[in-house]
């Protein structure tokens, strides 16, 4: 950043012997916040991350809260997750799928014992997400939701709504294996429903922005 700089004289408003110089401050002050936004917003600048599409869906990055989100479903789970009070973790290991593709799970709840694996509506993401989430849930040896994007106002249960959950082998999904080895998955369904549907009413219409997120009171 350079800027011709020449002396001139001394305006009746200075002291004297006060020196007097003629340059843009204007644009000289438009650099400078510039630079700064640049450094500010830097972090998030290099973990955005790359739009893909899935069947006639296209993935929109959304920032919450200082994180990047693939797509703006992942971001209403994150949502609705702090409006729950439900802790959980983002994006913090990869694991690799039966196929050899190395992946990075969505979500994981750590007072449920259960990874989320967010999937759109569309067939397409179905697919290819559930050889991996069957992948993570033997690596791991616990359970996996692989939701159906966000769960709309019909949801009976929000929190358990989606493709379905995959067991490590050999569970089955039965009652009788939930009760006896992933007992966790019960208090999925006794959180009170009344307040879940609160939340994620709430989600659903969330606006997220470039700065953070508002969203309508619900």
């Amino acid at each position: 950043m350079e800027a011709e700089i020449t002396a001139s004289r001394v305006s009746a408003k200075q002291s004297p012997g006060q020196l007097c110089l003629d340059f843009d401050a204007a644009a000289i002050k438009a650099n400078l916040q510039a630079i700064e936004k640049r450094i500010e917003n830097l972090p998030s600048e290099l973990h955005i991350p790359t739009p893909y599409v899935v069947g006639d869906l296209k993935t929109k990055p959304t920032l919450y809260k200082g994180t990047w989100y693939d797509s703006r479903t992942e971001a209403k789970y994150a949502l609705a997750w702090d409006l729950l009070g439900i802790r959980y973790k983002t994006e913090e290991e990869k694991f690799v799928d039966y196929e050899g593709r190395g992946f990075i799970p969505d979500f994981f709840l750590p007072d449920f014992g259960l990874w989320v694996e967010v999937a759109s509506s569309d067939p397409g993401s179905q697919a290819r997400k559930k050889p991996r989430c069957q992948a993570l849930a033997d690596t791991t040896g616990q359970p996996v939701l692989l939701t159906m994007g966000f769960p709309g106002h019909e949801a009976t249960y929000p929190l358990l709504d989606g493709f379905g959950f995959h067991l490590p082998h050999p569970h089955r999904l039965n009652p009788e294996t939930v009760a006896a080895h992933f007992p966790n998955l019960l208090r999925l369904k006794a959180v009170d429903q009344e307040m879940v549907q609160r939340c994620f009413a709430t989600a659903r219409k969330a606006s997220f922005e470039s700065a953070g997120v508002s969203w309508a009171a619900g």
